[in-house]
């Protein structure tokens, strides 16, 4: 396995509409386990917990093949095969949406994204996705930071200890 990635170095594809329930999505056999991405949260405020997740593009064949990301927990590959079928020639998966994702999307409700994982898992959405709220937060703490030409770890110990314990809940359909 390839050394797992933040979340936020792979770029979300541009989806144009959201993803629904029961919509048909696609995702190449090949690209299934290609992206591993190393997910951090914290649970329950104050257990840390940490996951290797599989970034895959897929193809909603429901929303004129709209492209978008699922995440899936590398303990549920094989429950998202066996909830699969393989198509065209054993190159495709091919599934439904249904209750077992959740999906988090950006604050104009566009960008949506699914995650498939064990459901005890409360990860917010800005652990899947850069969220634009926290990047501006960042920004300014940089700004800050090399105003003042000091402080820099103690605003990142802050600006982390806010984004662990606030933020969004991914959604059920």
């Amino acid at each position: 396995m390839a050394t797992p990635k933040r979340p936020a170095d792979i770029p979300l594809p541009a989806s144009t509409v959201p993803i629904e329930l029961n919509d048909d999505l696609r995702v190449t056999v090949a690209t299934l386990t290609q992206e591993p991405v190393l997910v951090e949260w914290t649970q329950n405020w104050g257990r840390n917990r940490s996951d290797t997740y599989y970034a895959v593009t897929f193809s909603n064949v429901t929303r004129n093949n709209d492209p978008g990301r699922l995440f899936i927990a590398s303990s549920y590959v094989d429950v998202f095969k066996s909830d699969s079928q393989v198509v065209d020639d054993g190159q495709v998966y091919s599934f439904k949406v249904n209750d077992k994702f959740r999906y988090g999307q950006n604050a104009e409700g566009k960008d949506r994204f699914l995650v498939l994982h064990d459901l005890s898992n409360k990860p917010f959405q800005h652990r899947f996705a850069s969220n634009t709220k926290i990047q501006y937060a960042t920004k300014a703490s940089d700004i800050l930071t090399g105003a003042a030409g000091r402080g820099k770890e103690e605003l990142n110990v802050v600006t982390g200890l806010i984004t662990s314990k606030f933020g969004d809940e991914l959604r059920k359909f």
